[in-house]
C-alpha cells in the first residue's frame, strides 16, 4: 500500500507541473548524464598543410536487426569521405569517444573497413555506419553505453509531444591534449561532454521562407528553436556546432513518468535565432535495412 500511495504521489506531483516543465535548466544537467547513454561520438585527427587538426562528431547508437549503427548527420558521413578521398589530407586516426564510467577511453577504426551510406541532399541529412564485431564489442562491454533501439521512434505514431531535446557535443566545449600524433597513429586525450539542451518546436515557418536554403526542405524537416543553456560555470552556450548529428527526441509525461521518442538528428544551425533544422527518424530505416544487406553480399575478406 505504501509503494503504491507513493507512485501515486509521483504522479501526480508530475502531473501537475507547469507545461513547460522540460524547459527548466535544473533538468539539463540529468538530461545530459541519462541520454549521454545513447550517445557516442567520434574523433578524427588529421594532417593538412603541415598542420594538425581535430574533428569531433556528434552521433549515437541504434540496434537494428541485430547489428549495431552509429547514426549522425549526412554532411558528416560526407565530409570524413572527403577527408580519405583528398590527397592533401592525411588522416592519423579515427575513434569512438567512450569516456563514460569504465569505458575504453577510444577505440580505433579504419574507415575502409566501415559499411556506411549517407544522404545529403536538398531534403535529407542523415548518415550511418554499421559497425562489425570488432567495433561493436568493445562499445557493448560498457554497462554505461545504451544503444537504442526500433521501438523508441516506432512508436512515434502515438506520441504527444510537449517538448523536444537535442544532444550532441558543441565543438567550443570539446578539449583536446595531443601527447603524440604520427602517421596511422595518435595518441591524444579528448574530453567530450555530452549536452542536452531544450527546443522549442517552430509550428509556423512563414511563407517569408519558402525559397531560403535553411527553410526550404518542406514538411518532413524539424525546426525549433534552442533555448539557454549554461556549462558547470554558468557560461551560456553559444554556438551548437558540433552538434550536427546528434538526436532529436521528443519528451511528454504519462502516467506519472517521462517518456522520450527519437525524433529526429540535428543538420544545420542558424546562430543568430538559435534556430536548427533536423531530418526526421522515419528516413533512417530502410538506410540501414540496405547496409545490412551489404554486410551479407560482401564476400571479400574480413567482411564479418
Amino acid at each position: 500500500m505504501e509503494n503504491k500511495h507513493s507512485q501515486s504521489s509521483i504522479a501526480e506531483h508530475m502531473n501537475s507541473l507547469p507545461n513547460d516543465w522540460w524547459k527548466a535548466p535544473a533538468l539539463h544537467r540529468s538530461w545530459s548524464d541519462w541520454f549521454s547513454k545513447h550517445s557516442c561520438f567520434l574523433h578524427v585527427a588529421f594532417r593538412q598543410n603541415k598542420e594538425t587538426k581535430h574533428e569531433v562528431y556528434s552521433g549515437f547508437l541504434v540496434f537494428h536487426n541485430d547489428e549495431l549503427f552509429w547514426i549522425t548527420a549526412g554532411h558528416v558521413v560526407k565530409e570524413i569521405e572527403m577527408m580519405h578521398e583528398d590527397a592533401s589530407v592525411e588522416v592519423c586516426a579515427m575513434s569512438f569517444i567512450d569516456d563514460h564510467p569504465e569505458g575504453a577511453g577510444c577505440i580505433s577504426i579504419h574507415f575502409d573497413r566501415i559499411i556506411y551510406d549517407y544522404l545529403d541532399t536538398d531534403q535529407y541529412d542523415i548518415g550511418a555506419m554499421l559497425l562489425r564485431p570488432f567495433y561493436r564489442e568493445p562499445l557493448l562491454a560498457n554497462a554505461n553505453s545504451l544503444p537504442l533501439e526500433s521501438l523508441v521512434w516506432s512508436g512515434l505514431k502515438n506520441a504527444n509531444p510537449e517538448g523536444y531535446l537535442v544532444v550532441g557535443s558543441p565543438r567550443s566545449w570539446v578539449k583536446i591534449r595531443e601527447s603524440e600524433i604520427k602517421s596511422n597513429s595518435c595518441n591524444v586525450r579528448v574530453s567530450v561532454p555530452a549536452v542536452c539542451a531544450s527546443v522549442e518546436k517552430i509550428e509556423d515557418i512563414g511563407k517569408q521562407h519558402e525559397s531560403d536554403s535553411f527553410w526550404g526542405y518542406g514538411d518532413d524537416a524539424f525546426y525549433g528553436t534552442v533555448l539557454d543553456i549554461y556549462d558547470e560555470s554558468g557560461n551560456d552556450l553559444e554556438d551548437i556546432r558540433g552538434m550536427s548529428g546528434g538526436p532529436v527526441y521528443s519528451i511528454e509525461r504519462i502516467d506519472g513518468k517521462i517518456k522520450y521518442y527519437l525524433f529526429a538528428v540535428q543538420s544545420c544551425w542558424l546562430d543568430k535565432s538559435r534556430t536548427i533544422r533536423a531530418t526526421p527518424i522515419w528516413i533512417i530505416q530502410p538506410l540501414m535495412d540496405e547496409l545490412t544487406k551489404r554486410l551479407y553480399s560482401d564476400d571479400k575478406p574480413g567482411a564479418m
